[in-house]
Formats: structure tokens, C-alpha cells, sequence
């Protein structure tokens, strides 16, 4: 029988993402559970094939990996916990303390792909909601000093915790010299049953139905704050109405699914003869549901794990309008960003608020030609069950690459 296997979330909804690739369609999911922050909790408990469990705490955290009685645990990310102050970078190391000492292999994910440590209270600034009186532009650069103190505090805590990658990370440097391991799921590249069937009251779009067709638009807080810098709010809200007409001149229904400060916008401007539907905060059983049923799918984030381990890995087009708030705060972990999850390869953008359907229906046959490469370098990489065979080989890290 496999481990028991406990991956533990933060409250990003990428996070999320990357804990079900994992696991989705692999036999080890019947021993695998999940813990949620609140707000993930709510909206996903009923609609995930795993048993699920709330945290509130760290204390929460090793209650759940005692109930469970994990041998494995999983934190999506061990960086993230400081950062949305579940805990600090000293409680990061006393909870991987704790559960080594019930005898847990403990690993973390890294969205900073090895440069945590070295993240400016600038660059994190650059990420944040433009601030446009004297009081809010020192909160924010509060805010973005205590970030980088905290991914450095938590680079030192986790120094010596196996870091896990959903691409090949044998292309980028290791100065920490880190014990990492990196996955392919290949399950991913088709629907399995239980995972991605159709959530209540929703059903599937048929294919001789191309009125009923979804253009989908997916944007997430970071990304939001990032286009709001760039083009001015009220431009960015212009832009995407201008965006959604297209979409609705082509036949197409457009979706969004968004931070709640946008769909707010949107609702306030949005024509009621677009019928275009505005998703604020759902499960992610109904957020997939959406994504595999949609046509297209664009984004403002080059290293979405949605767009790569949800719609390109199963070759349904994907469109990129912007590098992502990645590119624009470090240009050295997008680069690494690109050697690792692109194996090199930089997928081109879209001109933003120009949608066009032959220029589309020609970018999509152009990807669908190239994700076979893209497929093959993402399968030098172990299965997940290969991961967890080596996560159980030893009581050290050195049976991992360095």
C-alpha cells in the first residue's frame, strides 16, 4: 500500500493547481488528503475527490498530518505561509522540525525557482496595486520590505527541505544547492474519471453549439495589480470590455474569472446584451470544468499553472497577452521561468485589447504543432510515483540532485 501522502495549500489558488497535478489520476490519490485555508475550504470541500481538511494554523497543520497519519507532507508552498502570516519564517522551520520528528518526509514547491533569498523590497513593490495617495504608497512599501525579509528568512528555513518542480530543473543553477526533484504527471494529458466531471448544474457545451462556445479570460490579483500599473484601471476595464465584444462579434460567450475588485469594476460598465459571465470565486472542480470547456483560453501570466498543466498539456489552445508579474519584478527568475517550465521557448503574445478570429485559429494550429516538443521535454522528468518512491528511500536528502 502507498504512504499517506498530505499536501498542505496555501491560499493561492495556484497552489491548488499544482497539489491536484500531482496527484490527479495517480493510484496513490485514495492515500492522499488535503488542508486548506479557509477561504479554499469553503468553496472546495465537497467538491474534491480527496478528503480535505481546514487549517487555520500551523497547530492545525500537524493536527491534520496527525489524523491523517502522513509519511509524506507537501507544502504548496512552504514560502507562502510567511508571506500570507499563517506563520513566521522561524514557525516555517519549527513546523518542518515537527513533522521530521514524527518521522514525515516533509517538501516544499518554489515559485522562485532557488532565488527566494535574493527577491528586493522593490521588485515585490512593482507587484502590488499601484498606490495613488502619500499614506497608501507607504504602506505598500511596508509591505514589500517585510515580503522580501520573509522570503529570505524562509529561504534559510527550508534550506535543506527537498524542493519539488512541475518541469525539468536540471537546465537552471543551484548555488543553495538545494535537494530538488522535479514531476510530470502524465495522467494529466487525459480526463480521468472523478476529476473533472461536470459540477452541479453545469453541463458541457455541445460541439455542434458554436454560439454556446467560451472564450475565457483568466487573471489573478497579481497579474490585475500589474495591468493596472501599465495601462491605468479604468483603461485595463476599457480594454477587456473592448476584449469581450470581440469576443461576443465572433459568436463566442466570453467568461472571466477574476479578483472580486474587477468583476466589480466590470459589473459597473459591462453592456447586459454582451451576456458575458463574470466568476469571482469558485471551486476549482467548477474553475477546470470551465477551462477544459472553453475554446480559448487567455491569460496575463506566462507561468500560470492552469494554463500549462490544465489546457496545454492536453493541447487545447492557450493565449498569453503579458509575461506575467514574474517578468516584470525579476527578469532573472523569468528567464530560469522559461528554461524550466518552457524548456527554453517563449510563447508569443497577443496585441492586448485586439482579439481577432483568423489570427487566433492560426495561433492555435501554430501551438498545437509545438506542444508535442513541449510535452516531450516535460516528460524527462519522473512520474509522480517515481517521486514518491524517492522521497521514501532514505531519512536524507542525498538521494536527490544538488
Amino acid at each position: 500500500m502507498d504512504p499517506r501522502l498530505l499536501l498542505v495549500v496555501s491560499g493561492a489558488y495556484g497552489d491548488l493547481s499544482l497539489a491536484l497535478s500531482f496527484v490527479y489520476g495517480q493510484g496513490f490519490a485514495g492515500q492522499t488528503a488535503i488542508a486548506l485555508p479557509l477561504p479554499l475550504y469553503t468553496v472546495n470541500r465537497d467538491s474534491l475527490p480527496l478528503q480535505v481538511y481546514q487549517y487555520r494554523s500551523v497547530e492545525d497543520i500537524l493536527r491534520a498530518a496527525t489524523m491523517w497519519d502522513a509519511r509524506i507532507v507537501v507544502l504548496l508552498s512552504g514560502y507562502g505561509f510567511p508571506v500570507e502570516k499563517l506563520t513566521s519564517p522561524r514557525g516555517v522551520g519549527r513546523l518542518v522540525r515537527h513533522l521530521r520528528s514524527r518521522n514525515c518526509r516533509v517538501v516544499t514547491t518554489d515559485p522562485f525557482l532557488g532565488s527566494a533569498s535574493t527577491v528586493k523590497g522593490s521588485e515585490i513593490r512593482a507587484m502590488l496595486r499601484p498606490a495613488t495617495v502619500w499614506w497608501h504608497k507607504l504602506v505598500v512599501a511596508f509591505v514589500a520590505r517585510r515580503v522580501a525579509r520573509v522570503l529570505k528568512g524562509s529561504s534559510n528555513a527550508l534550506r535543506d527541505v527537498i524542493h519539488l518542480y512541475p518541469a525539468p530543473i536540471d537546465t537552471l543553477d543551484n548555488p543553495g544547492r538545494l535537494p530538488r526533484i522535479s514531476f510530470f504527471n502524465r495522467q494529466l494529458t487525459q480526463r480521468a474519471s472523478g476529476w473533472d466531471d461536470s459540477p452541479p448544474g453545469h453541463a458541457t457545451t455541445t460541439e455542434t453549439d458554436s454560439s454556446e462556445k467560451a472564450w475565457l479570460f483568466v487573471i489573478a490579483s497579481s497579474d490585475l495589480a500589474m495591468q493596472q500599473r501599465k495601462w491605468g484601471s479604468a483603461e485595463f476595464v476599457s480594454q477587456l470590455v473592448r476584449m469581450f465584444e470581440q469576443t461576443r462579434g465572433a459568436g463566442r460567450r466570453p467568461v472571466l474569472v477574476g479578483p472580486p475588485s474587477l468583476i466589480q469594476d466590470m459589473t459597473g460598465v459591462l453592456p447586459a446584451s454582451l451576456q458575458a459571465e463574470l466568476v469571482q470565486f469558485c471551486s476549482y472542480r467548477e474553475f477546470v470544468w470551465r477551462l477544459l470547456d472553453a475554446e480559448y483560453a487567455f491569460y496575463w501570466n506566462l507561468f500560470s499553472c492552469s494554463a500549462g498543466l490544465v489546457r496545454l498539456v492536453r493541447k487545447l489552445p492557450v493565449f498569453f497577452f503579458d509575461q506575467g508579474h514574474v517578468g516584470q519584478f525579476d527578469q532573472r527568475i523569468y528567464q530560469d521561468g522559461l528554461r524550466c517550465y518552457y524548456g527554453g521557448w517563449e510563447p508569443p503574445r497577443l496585441q492586448h485589447g485586439a482579439l481577432d478570429t483568423e489570427v487566433l485559429a492560426e495561433a492555435a494550429a501554430n501551438q498545437e504543432r509545438g506542444v508535442d516538443a513541449l510535452l516531450a521535454y516535460w516528460q524527462r522528468s519522473p512520474t509522480p510515483q517515481q517521486v514518491i518512491d524517492r522521497l521514501l528511500q532514505g531519512s536524507t536528502t542525498e538521494a536527490f540532485e544538488v
